[in-house]
């Protein structure tokens, strides 16, 4: 369908679809900030989606905020939390647990399109800890990611992951600094 068409027909539509997302994330901060230092919602840019099996830029804003150790933003199709971690402080204790314990994407800092691990992936820890130590990758990112309808969820498993971060000595990229 025509871009401009399908526009001016579905404007009311994709107006309160935005909007919607909008406040999603307001709900994610609010839930957020009784546990975690929280930045302001603001719009972020220039990231990437996933459409029949490509990445393809988004150059649209979505909303997002950052958290002392990571940023949530709100997508078109899912809530996610990114936790950036320093690839030397992993380990295959981690990375077993994590493996076992929940849905997650494992990807790189600066190469965030080379994916080392998502759930369906059958890897050894050992394995995937090689792997992401020769790519050298200084940092990775840990991604979990709920569909809105169980959005408030996040907050959880962001919680089980900072401990389990915690109880394996992973270093967690800081998000949001103290301020001096």
């Amino acid at each position: 369908m025509d871009p401009l068409l399908f526009l001016t027909k579905h404007r009311r539509e994709i107006h309160e679809s935005l909007n919607y997302l909008w406040k999603i994330a307001a709900e994610l901060r609010e839930a957020f900030s009784r546990e975690y230092r929280t930045s302001e919602i603001t719009p972020a840019f220039n990231s990437y989606i996933l459409l029949n099996g490509k990445w393809s830029k988004r150059k649209y804003p979505l909303p997002s905020f950052r958290f002392s150790i990571g940023e949530v933003s709100v997508n078109l199709g899912f809530v996610s939390a990114v936790i950036g971690v320093y690839s030397r402080s992993l380990n295959e204790e981690f990375l077993e647990a994590i493996i076992e314990y929940t849905d997650i994407e494992i990807y790189g800092g600066r190469n965030f399109l080379h994916t080392f691990y998502e759930g369906s992936m059958k890897v050894s820890p050992k394995d995937l800890l090689r792997d992401i130590l020769k790519s050298g990758e200084e940092t990775v990112q840990l991604e979990v990611k709920i569909d809105h309808a169980q959005r408030f969820r996040l907050l959880k498993e962001v919680k089980n992951l900072h401990e389990l971060m915690y109880r394996n000595g992973i270093k967690a990229v800081q998000a949001l600094h103290s301020p001096a």
